[in-house]
């Protein structure tokens, strides 16, 4: 696990640091500073505030479900055609390593990228 503040995190545009200049800030439960989107992003501020503020309970949400991936082997992979075990988002068969492009292959990895680990 990581040792980033915990969630839940909010978007709050009223703090010091941010109203003065239309910065946004993102404040733990606690009104911690976390992190700042800076107004000069332009019409990106809010989105990029937004989602950070929306990092733990993401990170929250992948973390539970690849667990149940594992367990139950039926949410990645399907019997093809063939009778060969394929995985649902890249076809890879099962036990050969996954495409880049596959879903499952990228949550495993942006997991392993929160929590500071190599997938």
């Amino acid at each position: 696990m990581s040792n980033h503040t915990p969630g839940p995190w909010s978007v709050d545009v009223t703090r010091p640091v941010a109203a003065l200049n239309g910065d946004i800030a993102v404040v733990n439960d606690h009104g911690t500073l976390i992190a700042v989107a800076y107004l000069r992003r332009g019409k990106q501020t809010g989105a990029n505030a937004i989602l950070i503020a929306a990092a733990p309970e993401l990170l929250a949400a992948l973390e539970e479900l690849a667990p149940l991936a594992v367990e139950n082997t039926t949410l990645i992979y399907y019997q093809g055609a063939s009778g060969k075990w394929l995985c649902r988002w890249c076809l890879t068969p099962e036990g050969k390593a996954h495409l880049e492009s596959c879903s499952w292959r990228r949550a495993r990895e942006v997991i392993a990228k929160a929590r500071g680990e190599t997938a």
